[in-house]
């Protein structure tokens, strides 16, 4: 991980190196206004808090989403490194020529670096990828923690964990990428690239001042029970409290109550009863291994749990209005983002590359009116001997319509009841 992060408001939120190399200025994190009550806040308004309609666990595994990657250390070259070749070195090492490219059979092609199959694909035979990365991700006197741990934290939450595929480049050449090929590239994208938006926030990271606004007990189980336990949905967690940033995809929860605790001078204002509680939460961790095939459903696939203790203060009608912590570990803060559904700038290709479901566009359909014509109305031929008589029919008729007086004296039509 890395101790430089993105800022919202000046404070500290998510790991990255440097301002990214295509974006003239950088990016923040946006983040929905939120009302905080006192000594707790939701994650959304229409979150729920009473205690007994709300969960005491969940769980939003999906089987797509949610998968270990690596954080690609800075000290063994980010996504320079060739992690799929038999030597991997992720520093001073020569790509191939278009000329050498075409004479190389695919599984050569297949132990390039991340950096340097995506200058492939787009068919930049000068490696512009490669160059960037050496410059603001790779470090060889880096810690060996520096990496981009925040990036795989929002790439493995938003997208479904990618299938190894091979693409043509302009030039006709295959392509080949691995599953950890992929989630490097997005690791950067979100580290340098593209700073995420999130949807909503609570808690905040320490600042050097120290450790005030972490993420409050009440705080913490509302957006536990009602994110992951009625909406089933996960939520990023900074899971240590220290100055560092550690985000994580939190994918499930359990709860229990452990009893009663006495009133003290202390409790939120209106409190009728406090209640501790034992919370586990499992937090999907990064790989130990780099793999070209997917991780989820096998032993490469990594989750941890972590235990808070906490009590809960309630009103008369067992709604939490306040907590306490009781453990010493707990999160910074928590919150949810608005997956990306397009890529942009030079990284824009990365879509290829990730198996997402492809938007729905919803097109109305082309009305259009019939044509109108005129009716053809022939007039029948009408001899003269025929024309002589409808004459005489019609004078016949005047005659004896009694009504024609009645229209000439310059009456309107009477009003007949049907």
């Amino acid at each position: 991980m890395t101790r430089t992060s993105y800022f919202l408001g000046g404070l500290l939120l998510l790991g990255a190196c440097s301002k990214a190399p295509d974006v003239a200025k950088r990016q923040r994190p946006v983040f929905e206004p939120v009302v905080i009550p006192a000594a707790y806040e939701l994650l959304s308004k229409d979150d729920s808090r009473n205690i007994v309609s709300l969960p005491l666990r969940g769980d939003a595994r999906d089987q797509k989403h949610f998968w270990s990657g690596d954080f690609w250390p800075s000290k063994k070259g980010s996504i320079n490194r060739r992690w799929n070749a038999p030597v991997r070195i992720g520093f001073n090492h020569r790509s191939p020529t278009l000329d050498e490219l075409r004479l190389m059979p695919e599984e050569k092609i297949a132990q390039l670096a991340p950096s340097e199959k995506f200058d492939l694909l787009l068919g930049t035979y000068d490696y512009p990828m490669r160059k960037e990365v050496s410059q603001f991700a790779a470090n060889e006197e880096a810690e060996v923690w520096d990496g981009m741990i925040n990036g795989w934290a929002v790439a493995s939450f938003s997208h479904v964990e990618p299938q190894p595929k091979t693409l043509l480049n302009p030039d006709g050449i295959a392509i080949p990428f691995g599953s950890e090929d992929i989630k490097g590239l997005l690791a950067y994208y979100y580290s340098y690239h593209h700073p995420p938006k999130a949807e909503a926030v609570v808690g905040k990271p320490c600042s050097r001042r120290g450790c005030m606004d972490d993420v409050s007990a009440a705080t913490f189980h509302l957006a536990l029970a009602n994110t992951i336990g009625v909406k089933q949905k996960a939520l990023i967690m900074d899971i240590d409290r220290t100055r560092d940033i550690w985000n994580h995809p939190v994918v499930a929860f359990e709860s229990e109550y452990r009893g009663e605790a006495l009133l003290h001078d202390k409790v939120t204002p209106g409190t009728h009863s406090v209640i501790r509680m034992k919370t586990t939460v499992t937090y999907i961790d990064e790989a130990l291994n780099q793999t070209w095939l997917p991780v989820i459903g096998t032993g490469s696939q990594l989750e941890t749990t972590q235990l808070y203790q906490y009590w809960l203060h309630l009103d008369r009608e067992g709604t939490v209005i306040g907590g306490e912590w009781k453990s010493n570990e707990r999160p910074d803060f928590l919150w949810t983002i608005n997956p990306t559904t397009m890529f942009e700038g030079t990284m824009a290709r990365l879509i290829d590359l990730i198996d997402d479901p492809k938007p729905v566009v919803v097109t109305e359909p082309e009305v259009t009116e019939p044509e109108v014509t005129e009716p053809q109305v022939t007039e029948p031929e009408v001899t003269e001997s025929e024309v002589t008589e409808t004459v005489e029919t019609e004078e016949t008729e005047e005659e004896e319509n009694p009504d024609v007086a009645y229209y000439e004296e310059g009456f309107t039509d009477p009003i007949v009841d049907e």
